[in-house]
């Protein structure tokens, strides 16, 4: 699969990268800031020459444009300050780091090219994870599939820690991986993926296998027009088919849906979403997983949405 991160400033590596880096620290200060300034933040030490002479003044002449129109196309401003024949710069805004966003999707994507082609060369990889409300892990990780879903970039794979058997079809999300990714040592060798182990992503709506999931036909009704359109134009999954189609003649504004898929909680959140106009029709397991989550919420309000007797 390929991924829709495209490139940025951030992306550069090497002096660029670093020209980009030095460039964009000072700016950060609210000085204003000249090519000489960015050239004595990359070399470390005042120039003793003029700026025109130094070996990466040509590539820094490119750099500096790219990192003032990256600024103001997202709605931080730098001005441009005449001085002579030259021309220096100034952040006026007030964040404190205005393109954050942009530099941690540039690092999503140098990770997902990583994995991607530990993937391609089965290689495994050596990071440290820090899980949702877990401890930080030391990973040593075997990739087998990368995935996209809801905007998140995951891998999933074979996990191995210390002192424990390794995991097998192990959820990695790239945005929770700290630090670097390294490769693992030589004496580790690769666990590849078992035969049709990943059969189940083709029912599945994200990317959490549950355990002792089981494949289940789901019954949804749209109780209006505008969600029935919804959901007709943009399925919950490949599987999702109508059963019974809102009937102008009938008075029936209702529709119902059916998907075979393994619950998990990506499924209940985007049912959940739809709000009211929603309902789970059945198996009344999952209609009963929904109607708890319902309760959970009307909890803040005090007061209780659905009775379990129903």
């Amino acid at each position: 699969m390929t991924n829709n991160m495209g490139n940025s400033i951030f992306s550069y590596e090497g002096t660029r990268g670093d020209l980009v880096e030095a460039f964009y620290r000072l700016l950060l200060t609210g000085r204003i800031v000249s090519y000489e300034d960015v050239l004595s933040e990359y070399d470390g030490k005042p120039l003793s020459f003029t700026v025109s002479c130094h070996d990466l003044y040509g590539m820094l002449k490119k750099v500096v444009p790219e990192v003032v129109r990256a600024f103001n196309e997202n709605g931080f401003p730098v001005i441009r300050i005449p001085r002579g024949r030259s021309t220096d710069y100034q952040y006026q805004g007030t964040e404190k780091d205005p393109l954050e966003k942009i530099k941690f999707r540039t690092v999503l994507k140098k990770r997902f090219d990583n994995l991607e082609e530990a993937v391609a060369t089965k290689s495994p990889r050596h990071f440290e994870y820090k899980p949702f409300d877990r401890a930080k892990k030391d990973l040593i990780f075997h990739p087998h599939i990368m995935k996209e879903y809801n905007g998140r970039l995951f891998s999933i794979g074979v996990s191995e820690m210390e002192g424990k058997e390794p995991f097998r079809r192990y959820v990695v999300a790239l945005d929770r991986i700290q630090g670097e990714i390294r490769g693992a040592s030589s004496s580790c060798v690769y666990i590849p993926p078992l035969a049709d182990e990943y059969r189940y992503l083709s029912n599945l709506v994200g990317v959490t296998l549950e355990e002792n999931a089981e494949l289940t036909t789901i019954t949804l009704r749209a109780h209006d027009k505008y969600t029935f359109g919804r959901l007709k134009t943009k399925p919950m999954h490949s599987t999702q088919r109508i059963v019974c189609w809102p009937s102008f003649e009938e008075g029936r504004e209702t529709g119902d849906f059916e998907l075979t898929v393994y619950p998990n909680n990506e499924l209940v959140g985007q049912i959940l979403s739809y709000g009211s106009m929603l309902e789970v029709i059945g198996p009344g397991s999952f209609r009963h997983r929904v109607a708890e989550e319902l309760n959970k919420m009307s909890d803040r309000y005090g007061m209780v949405l659905f009775d379990e007797n129903q």
